[in-house]
């Protein structure tokens, strides 16, 4: 049969009718051969193989992990005595460092190291007369101890909520604040010599012993510094080593030599995993080898500016290690 259909060119052009074929069981018998083979395979009964034990759908409570364990998945430690939880071990291939030596002054008893919080405390405001108000986050009843904190140029004093939940078991932390504001970034930065520090710190500490009724020491503190403000602490304990004798350097400008720290009862310093720190790591280096008591910690997953969620861990153990007396060497 032909049917006429119009060229693209207007010419009527003949085409046949394509015939459709159907695939029947009649036309392929194959067909039909192999659908009944495939139906009678699925028939077959499968042979039973080894049962599974069924999983438990009951709760499991965990322990929590205690403060050492957690501690020793903290970042890198360099310099840690033998009796303080380390970091983590050492690169293949870094040289060995001399144990720590050097004891601490002072023998308070520091809580337990399973104990840690991670908890953010509050900021409480303290009057001090003539001066401006300093950020207090009082350590628990009981706890004698001082931390003076400077905080880095324009920084942010509230930054140190990431770690006080932890470094408040050891002592009270007071920050204070700078001697000049920053008109470009708002905040503060250090500009005035130490000695008028040391008045301004003297005031703070008396100020915030009023606040506990008493119950805060003032003959021998831990100066903590991060940034600009590890300048000034490292001033403030060159000025009185008898008084500042522990010492915390965050992310530090400065490198103190062992002849600068000859009566330091231990060094702790630190910076973020994302800053430099090559510099700092061989000032570690270089106190432990003239005899001094120090150590370095790494703050993981952040750099320069910040003290990230690690911080609480990380420096309760270098806090705690910090107060511990060291071993003899």
């Amino acid at each position: 049969m032909t049917w006429l259909q119009r060229s693209p060119h207007g010419a009527e052009s003949p085409r046949r009718r394509r015939r459709t074929w159907r695939l029947t069981p009649a036309r392929c018998p194959w067909l039909a051969v192999g659908v009944l083979a495939l139906l009678l395979d699925g028939c077959a009964e499968t042979p039973p193989g080894p049962r599974r034990r069924a999983l438990p759908t009951t709760p499991v409570s965990v322990p929590q992990a205690p403060a050492s364990a957690l501690a020793a998945a903290a970042p890198a430690s360099l310099g840690a005595a033998p009796s303080a939880p380390s970091a983590t071990a050492a690169p293949s291939g870094a040289p060995a460092l001399p144990p720590s030596v050097g004891l601490a002054p002072s023998a308070a008893p520091l809580p337990p190291a399973d104990a840690v919080s991670f908890e953010r405390p509050r900021l409480e405001r303290v009057g001090v007369p003539g001066d401006k108000a300093l950020q207090v986050v009082f350590a628990p009843a009981g706890v004698r101890r001082a931390l003076i904190y400077l905080h880095g140029v324009c920084g942010n004093v509230p930054a140190l909520l990431d770690f006080a939940g932890a470094v408040r078991r050891y002592a009270t932390i007071i920050a204070l604040l700078g001697d000049e504001r920053c008109p470009e970034r708002g905040g503060w930065r250090w500009a005035s010599p130490i000695p008028h520090l040391e008045r301004r710190v003297e005031a703070a500490l008396r100020a915030v012993q009023r606040a506990r009724s008493g119950e805060l020491d003032l003959e021998q503190v831990i100066a903590f510094g991060y940034s600009q403000g590890a300048s000034y602490a490292l001033g403030l304990h060159r000025a009185e080593p008898g008084r500042f004798p522990w010492l915390i350097l965050g992310g530090s400008p400065v490198h103190p030599s062992p002849e600068q720290l000859p009566e330091v009862s231990g060094v702790l310093m630190f910076g973020g995993e994302y800053e430099p720190h090559r510099r700092g790591m061989q000032t570690i280096e270089e106190l432990l080898e003239a005899g001094r008591r120090a150590r370095w910690l790494t703050l993981p997953k952040v750099g320069h500016g910040r003290f990230g969620d690690g911080a609480a861990v990380t420096l309760d153990d270098g806090v705690r290690w910090l107060l511990e007396p060291a071993q003899p060497p």
